[in-house]
């Protein structure tokens, strides 16, 4: 080859290799410079010029699940190149305006001033998602919630949980770090992924060479961490905060470490280069109510318990903590009772639920800070119990008449004595759910049996009867043990059943005003579910009326606001199978999530609808199959 071609070739190759040299000095000082970590939006300062397109499709990190992980991790999200002259390959677009975004109690709105010199539709694509804020915004809203989009953190390739010295550790804290350490980073926990830390350890908040690393987050507990069952006092207030490159949660009890934990994994979202971050976040939070539930029924279709554990998770995702479980019903008896096993082996459909499923699923609700409230329904909605045992059931004239249980029997009473015993060693939460609701009165009219009962007894009516019942029942119960608290269906108070002050009225039927009214003079507290009775789903979707239904709604005065513990969505299990359940519920339970925790003045619909868009697609990235809002949508479940 002629020397002058090969003379020529090493020169270019020189200057090419210069070239690339100086290139890779000035990104070098210009990561190097201060606050290089903060994300300028507006254009301004020295390394503020990026791409236009940095916010479009972001996704949070926990959705990629079908990325290999070394893709995840490899690319930096920094690619700031200061004042450095722009390569002519790619040229630089930037952004002239400002965002920033500050959310607080009561109605919230993005807050930002945008200019109008922007260029291009990659431009507009930009302001669109900054308007609507789809980068991590957590649901339910917090009570005090400040986040500035200009300071942006990338989650360290060995991002760990840190329990601090002064914190208490328990299993339920470990166990739940682990499980968001695989929905915020995509990969399985090692040992380095949980850590405690000793008085005598120092670890530099600040990671070395890239000053815009989360490395850690410190979580703290600081008076109660044991394995124990949640009260319904138990604390669920947290604070989180993320700023200065280091991330802290603190909470007085366990149970608000994992409501913060539940925050933080929705902050964090994953930026088009396949990289999790989070904006800076300053939150304290805590619960409007303490009772905020769902109520499933296993007794018309049965529900597999991995249908159950899954709606738990989706009770987690939305800071829900009272899963109300109606075991039986007219239709079937799946419960398996160790003192009357022939119900549910004569009475069920084949499918049941033994000690083992009951215990696993409590435990399992257990984990996420769910209380189980279990439901043995009387005396209507027990046709089901006449196979099973005999002489509780009244035998109507007409087949097509409802059953009911014989309550002028003893063998009736000794029944269930036996059956509340079982439910009391499979559950143990403090309160359970007595039912009253829909007797069906016709059946004693038809009994002759009855009929003498309540002539010897000296009864005037049907409703004198069901007051017998409810106050040996309830006897009953608190014998067994007298530290469970009584929850009754509105039924009972309709039908003037007199019931101890100390029970609890759910409120369920429309027009809950008077049956609210009547609660409160009788010195009763109040569980409201009357807009939330989420049987059927209608066609246009419901979310927003059920988003601003309140329990406070129909309550005058702060005596009555007072004795409303929470409130509920119920599917009462006609139309609810394991292949509907979750679409039955979610996402309209999660719109009444956020009316049971966040605060009483957060209303803003299109606001919500943002929040409620992203924490839908969210929920489905986590294997949880959601319904969809009232307009056209869509969930990008990859990375781009």
């Amino acid at each position: 080859m002629d020397t002058n071609l090969l003379l020529t070739l090493l020169i270019l190759a020189t200057g090419c290799m210069a070239a690339q040299r100086r290139h890779r000095e000035r990104l070098y000082r210009g990561s190097r410079r201060p606050n290089n970590h903060i994300y300028r939006a507006s254009g301004k300062g020295r390394g503020g010029k990026v791409r236009g397109d940095m916010l479009q499709n972001l996704l949070p990190y926990e959705a990629v699940e079908n990325v290999p992980v070394k893709e995840r991790m490899d690319v930096s999200l920094w690619q700031t190149r200061g004042q450095a002259k722009p390569n002519r390959r790619r040229p630089k677009r930037g952004i002239k305006g400002q965002f920033h975004l500050q959310m607080q109690t009561g109605p919230t709105e993005t807050d930002g001033q945008f200019s109008n010199d922007y260029r291009s539709k990659t431009h507009e694509s930009y302001l669109t998602e900054a308007r609507l804020g789809r980068r991590g915004l957590p649901w339910p809203l917090p009570r005090h919630f400040r986040s500035d989009s200009n300071m942006v953190y990338q989650l360290d390739t060995n991002f760990r949980f840190v329990i601090g010295p002064l914190s208490r550790s328990c299993v339920t804290l470990t166990r739940a770090l682990r499980r968001y350490y695989v929905i915020i980073t995509g990969r399985l926990p090692t040992k380095q992924s949980v850590v405690v830390r000793d008085e005598e350890e120092f670890e530099s908040p600040v990671a070395h060479g890239n000053p815009a690393t989360l490395r850690h987050v410190d979580v703290s507990v600081l008076y109660s961490c044991s394995d124990a069952h949640p009260e319904p006092t138990s604390n669920e207030t947290y604070a989180l905060q993320i700023n200065n490159n280091t991330a802290s949660i603190t909470a007085g009890e366990v149970w608000g470490a994992l409501r913060g934990l539940e925050t933080l994994s929705q902050l964090v979202y994953v930026s088009e280069h396949r990289q999790p971050c989070v904006h800076m976040a300053d939150i304290v939070d805590f619960p409007r109510f303490h009772h905020r539930g769902v109520m499933i029924n296993t007794g018309i279709h049965f529900l597999h318990p991995t249908t159950i554990k899954k709606n738990l998770e989706a009770m987690e995702h939305n800071k829900l903590n009272v899963l109300h479980w109606r075991l039986v019903d007219d239709q079937s008896f799946p419960w398996v009772s160790k003192a009357y096993p022939d119900l549910s082996n004569r009475s069920s459909k084949r499918e049941t639920y033994n000690a083992a499923d009951i215990a696993g699923i409590v435990e399992f609700a257990r984990q996420r800070g769910i209380r189980v409230v279990p439901e043995l329904d009387s005396p209507g909605h027990t046709a089901s119990w006449r196979n099973g045992v005999p002489n509780v059931i009244i035998n109507c004239a007409d087949n097509n008449v409802q059953q009911v249980l014989d309550v002028t029997s003893n063998i009736t009473y000794t029944v269930l004595r036996g059956l509340w015993g079982d439910l009391f060693t499979t559950f143990p939460g403090r309160y359970v759910h007595l039912g009253g609701d829909e007797v069906p009165t016709l059946c004693w009219a038809r009994s002759k049996d009855v009929a003498r009962f309540m002539e010897r007894e000296k009864m005037k009516d049907f409703g004198e009867l069901q007051n017998y019942f409810t106050r040996r029942l309830s006897s009953i119960v608190n014998q067994l043990d007298r530290n469970r608290k009584l929850v009754f269906w509105q039924d009972v108070l309709d039908s003037g059943i007199s019931i101890d002050e100390g029970a609890v009225i759910q409120i369920w039927k429309p027009n809950p005003k008077a049956a609210m009214t009547l609660a409160v003079s009788k010195g009763h507290r109040v569980i409201y579910s009357s807009p939330w009775c989420l049987n059927y789903v209608t066609s246009g979707m419901d979310w927003a009326t059920l988003y601003l239904a309140d329990p406070l709604e129909h309550t005058v005065g702060a005596a009555e606001e007072e004795v409303v513990m929470g409130g509920e969505a119920c599917v009462s299990g006609e139309h609810a199978v394991d292949s509907s359940l979750l679409q039955t519920l979610w996402s309209r339970a999660s719109a009444m999530a956020e009316r049971m925790w966040s605060d009483r003045n957060v209303r803003n619909v299109p606001e919500a609808q943002v929040r409620l868009e992203e924490q839908r697609c969210r929920m489905i990235r986590r294997r949880i199959p959601i319904s969809p809002l009232n307009e056209p949508s869509s969930c990008n479940l990859h990375v781009p």
